[in-house]
């Protein structure tokens, strides 16, 4: 399991850790968890996509089968949950 493992690091070195990692789970017949916020690079070295909110499974697809406008969704309703916790603390 690889809690967000490239999310501060260049994007050269987060091809090179996600190839690592890839190259870890299909070498040893292994499955891999890896929590990203880049849906770009799980298309890239992922078979699977699974959609997190709250809790909440919003899609759970191979790679290949995650439209844009899931993506778009999942991160639109994130964005809108922030802007909401941020009015509320203003209050």
């Amino acid at each position: 399991m690889a809690d967000e493992p490239i999310s501060s690091l260049d994007p050269e070195l987060s091809h090179e850790i996600m190839h690592l990692l890839s190259n870890l789970g299909t070498e040893g017949s292994r499955t891999l968890v890896v929590s990203l916020h880049a849906p770009e690079f799980a298309r890239h070295y992922c078979q699977r996509m699974i959609g997190l909110r709250q809790g909440q499974i919003l899609f759970d697809l191979p790679t290949e089968q995650v439209t844009a406008s899931m993506l778009e969704e999942l991160y639109q309703l994130e964005e809108n949950q922030l802007e909401e916790k941020k009015v509320r603390g203003k209050r």
